[in-house]
């Protein structure tokens, strides 16, 4: 398949998850993003009351939908995507793909991979996820520190 034909397929399934999430969670006190800050946001608000505005004091659920086979620096990106939300400790998180993984998540070397992406991100451009991650954690945190950001992460995705 060409790319773009590829890439349309990819938004389709994108959709189909999306809908199938709004059918499947529909409920008053829950308002539903598409391309928000993650391919699906389900944010849980409690007085949405005809307003738009996010409530950061809310358990707010991210979606990352992908189609295709998924590789360890697709992983480290939706990873630090996940780690730019401003309240990742308090939110949860999905994985839905349409083909298996072919790696163990937890398994230490992707744990190392996925540390070493955004360690390296200090020299990409400036608006790239790595970059983002790096400047928000590495002067912060030691590297056990990322290490278990990361892997506390990862144990609390539901994966579909």
């Amino acid at each position: 398949m060409s790319g773009g034909i590829t890439s349309q397929y990819g938004f389709l399934f994108q959709k189909y998850v999306f809908m199938d999430t709004i059918i499947s969670h529909a409920s008053m006190d829950l308002f539903f993003t598409y391309e928000g800050a993650d391919d699906i946001d389900i944010i849980k608000n409690d007085d949405i009351s005809g307003s738009l505005f996010m409530i950061a004091s809310s358990k707010n659920e991210f979606v990352q939908v992908k189609s295709g086979s998924v590789s360890i620096n697709c992983w480290a990106k939706v990873l630090g995507n996940w780690l730019l939300m401003d309240d990742y400790l308090n939110s949860s998180f999905t994985l839905v793909c349409e083909n298996d993984l072919d790696f163990l998540v937890n398994d230490s070397t992707i744990i190392d991979s996925v540390y070493n992406y955004f360690e390296n991100g200090s020299s990409k451009k400036r608006n790239s996820i790595a970059k983002r991650v790096n400047d928000k954690f590495f002067s912060k945190y030691n590297e056990d520190e990322i290490k278990n950001l990361i892997t506390n992460i990862t144990k609390n995705v539901l994966y579909l």
